[in-house]
């Protein structure tokens, strides 16, 4: 009979080691994945369970980089603007100039130079004028 007790002891002391080992086992792998999926060395197999800092900060690298790419976007569209409205400046100051020279061109040929007949007619209207006035 002591015998009898002593396997039921010795078989009752395996199977309580045996359920700690295995329980101890699970615990550990569970431990395993937390620590990969916080360290984000799995792909997204814990990130629904186990939401990790990992997970957070490619969240926010996701949308730092949509971000980026609108100020871009709008950066180089503002760019070409800027160039669209230089190159009107340029096309208006050139026409500007254009016009001065046309202007300039014009009253040169508008003002032509005295005649010397005019000018004799112009004192002879200054002399008459001016004996009118003698009396």
């Amino acid at each position: 009979m002591a015998e009898e007790q002593q396997v039921a002891e010795e078989s009752l002391g395996k199977l309580t080691w045996g359920y700690i080992g295995v329980g101890v086992l699970w615990v550990s792998l569970l431990l395993t994945g937390i620590v990969f999926e916080r360290l984000g060395l799995t792909s997204s197999l814990f990130s629904s369970v186990l939401p990790g800092d990992v997970g957070f900060l490619t969240e926010q690298k996701e949308q730092c980089d949509a971000a980026l790419k609108t100020v871009t976007q709008d950066r180089e569209e503002f760019s070409q603007r800027i160039d669209a409205y230089q190159l009107k400046i340029d096309t208006a100051k050139n026409k500007v100039t254009d016009l001065k020279k046309e202007l300039d061109d014009l009253k040169s040929a508008a003002a032509p130079p005295p005649a010397p007949a005019a000018e004799a007619v112009t004192e002879a209207a200054e002399a008459a004028e001016a004996a009118s006035e003698t009396p």
